[in-house]
């Protein structure tokens, strides 16, 4: 899965549950500048693919 194909599943996992960039941060105990990074298809490393996949997220 590509960076981009990331970028737009959080995208939607995030705007099907309604909540902001900085609700979905608070959520998962990450600062909201890693979403805003994550959705613009930034920064997501393994380690991050693995946390989102363990959260439901990808």
């Amino acid at each position: 899965m590509t960076d981009i194909e990331i970028a737009e599943k959080i995208k939607d996992y995030r705007r099907k549950n309604k909540l902001t960039q900085e609700e979905l941060a608070r959520k998962l105990d990450i600062p909201t500048i890693t979403i805003s990074r994550w959705e613009r298809g930034k920064n997501i490393s393994n380690i991050y693919r693995r946390f989102l996949r363990q959260q439901g997220i990808i």
